[in-house]
């Protein structure tokens, strides 16, 4: 994350991360920015239709995390995500936030892919409104989530 020099490179990638937590399989796609040892993603997050979503609707995934171990091929990594989505059912709405704190790994493969293992835990923040009424009502429970990710940077990446 840190160059030799202590001049850090900013690099930007794509990444894929397939993961399982208790809302179901996950399926995400998105970008990341780089900075020395900080990293910041935006991606879009899909989960198979099961007995919260009925359609494959991507929600929105925003995350930050911090990598240790500077300059070795396996660095530590801890931080945040949040995932924002909506689905319009036959009579009601879904809003579903998930904010995580994340801790894993990440192997550096070659000079632009890195592998991510992460696991993660947080809560599951359901709102329902029906066309029936106009209350809504709320429901919580824990989440935890293991995740398995590629990343391919562009760009000189050599220490990251």
């Amino acid at each position: 994350m840190y160059t030799l020099s202590g001049q850090a490179q900013n690099s930007f990638g794509t990444y894929g991360t397939i993961g399982l937590n208790r809302i179901g399989v996950a399926y995400e796609i998105g970008m990341n920015f780089q900075k020395q040892a900080h990293n910041i993603s935006l991606g879009a997050r899909f989960y198979e239709p099961d007995l919260v979503f009925q359609k494959n609707y991507p929600g929105i995934n925003l995350g930050y995390n911090y990598a240790l171990r500077k300059g070795k091929k396996m660095k530590l990594l801890f931080g945040v995500n949040l995932g924002l989505f909506y689905e319009n059912k036959i009579t009601t709405n879904l809003w579903v936030f998930d904010p995580k704190i994340i801790a894993g790994a990440k192997w550096k493969l070659s000079d632009h892919l890195i592998l991510q293992l992460t696991a993660g835990f947080g809560a599951v923040i359901n709102k329902v409104e029906t066309s029936y009424t106009s209350n809504i009502q709320t429901f919580n429970y824990l989440n935890y989530e293991l995740a398995l990710g590629l990343t391919y940077r562009f760009g000189n990446n050599s220490d990251q």
